[in-house]
């Protein structure tokens, strides 16, 4: 006798796979800005570990004390105007002369030129709700242009110079004038890989896992930043963690939308103006392959 069965249906498994960044065409496939790739081909750091990058202030609101009404020369590119005069008596820092401008927006400085005369001390302040002001750094004595790596990041909305006399002095008021004040970011360098270059592929399912090889000497940091797409096109908002990226919608039992591409942005920063991080690889681990169906829930009855 011969019977006929119908074999249950095998089940496709999860596979984990892995797609890793690492060779010179690597890092040339993707966008370099500030990027060194062939120093030491399969590595990245910064190329000009000094060029941060300056703010345009030109957007901020300026206030004034005492008011001059020349505020603006102080962030005009020029550094042959001035705010001011104004009058400093000599004596101990007493706060009564500053010039102070709201960005609007907190922004990161590890960077200042700065250029004032007619006095001995300027000091750099920030703030990010316009009254408790914290000193970033001291300036003096004038006439020189200073050009200074803070040696930290420091995250203010508002920036303020003041110009005082210092402790000792010629028994006459100071007449001080400040040329220009420059904001700049850390040095810093961006790659960011090829839109289609880690590519799932048709039977992706999920983004898992991402580690890096690289080397932080102190003032040094990297950090990243992920986006997908189902097309290689349109892309997802960026977000700070592989694990929060979107991999796929619908779904899972019915084809739902799959991200199979992913896109990572790497930001290799120094806080000194000079030392470079290097990265050496990078791998992302993933998952193809749908898995299987999920049990169908039943109900069991008895009499």
């Amino acid at each position: 006798m011969r019977s006929n069965q119908t074999k249950p249906p095998k089940k496709v498994e999860a596979s984990s796979s892995n797609a890793t960044i690492t060779s010179q065409a690597d890092w040339d496939a993707g966008t370099k800005n500030n990027v060194d790739s062939s120093s030491v081909p399969g590595s990245i750091k910064i190329s000009n570990a000094s060029s941060g990058t300056k703010y345009d202030l030109s957007g901020g609101t300026i206030s004034e004390y005492p008011s001059v009404g020349n505020g603006g020369n102080a962030i005009d590119g020029n550094f042959s105007s001035y705010w001011g005069p104004v009058t400093v008596p000599v004596g101990p820092r007493s706060g009564a002369d500053y010039w102070t401008i709201d960005h609007g927006s907190q922004i990161a400085v590890s960077r200042v030129k700065i250029k004032f005369d007619g006095g001995e001390v300027a000091t750099l302040s920030g703030s990010n709700d316009g009254s408790g002001f914290t000193d970033v750094h001291e300036f003096g004595p004038p006439p020189d242009t200073y050009d200074v790596a803070l040696g930290s990041i420091y995250n203010y909305r508002y920036w303020r110079v003041e110009l005082w006399s210092g402790c000792c002095g010629a028994p006459i008021d100071y007449h001080m004038k400040l040329y220009e004040l420059e904001l700049y970011s850390s040095g810093s360098a961006t790659h960011t890989t090829a839109p289609t270059q880690i590519d799932g592929g048709a039977n992706f399912w999920q983004w898992e896992t991402f580690t890096d090889s690289k080397t932080t000497p102190a003032n040094t940091s990297v950090t990243y930043r992920y986006r997908t797409s189902a097309n290689g096109t349109e892309w997802t908002s960026w977000v700070g963690s592989i694990g929060s990226v979107t991999s796929r919608q619908g779904d899972d039992s019915n084809n739902p939308t799959k991200y199979r591409y992913l896109q990572i942005e790497a930001t290799l920063s120094n806080t000194d103006g000079a030392s470079t991080p290097t990265i050496d690889s990078y791998t992302i681990g993933y998952h193809t392959n749908q898995p299987p169906n999920k049990p169908t829930a039943m109900t069991a009855v008895v009499n």
